[in-house]
């Protein structure tokens, strides 16, 4: 999924348990799991902490809201973040 407004490339990818987030040049990656219209992001190699989102899939559209974050970089390009599913 392709962050939908953002002048630099931002792709997510989202596993069965794992996310990889690719910004330009910089990546991280770590676990993630839903549970309900929640989604925990941790064990981040660019930061230590967790990200707590709400989600909401409409179409090929995947939206963030922030509950808590730990991490300012991956709050950046998650909350309020719009991904479009990208072939």
């Amino acid at each position: 999924m392709t962050l939908a407004g953002e002048d630099r490339p931002v792709t997510l990818i989202l596993e069965a348990r794992n996310y990889t987030i690719t910004r330009g040049q910089n990546q991280a990656y770590g676990a993630a799991g839903v549970l309900g219209n929640q989604i925990e992001f941790s064990q981040s190699t660019a930061c230590n902490g967790i990200g707590v989102y709400t989600w909401t899939l409409t179409d090929n559209s995947l939206r963030f809201i922030r509950i808590s974050e730990a991490c300012p970089g991956r709050g950046e390009v998650l909350n309020g973040a719009t991904y479009i599913k990208g072939g």
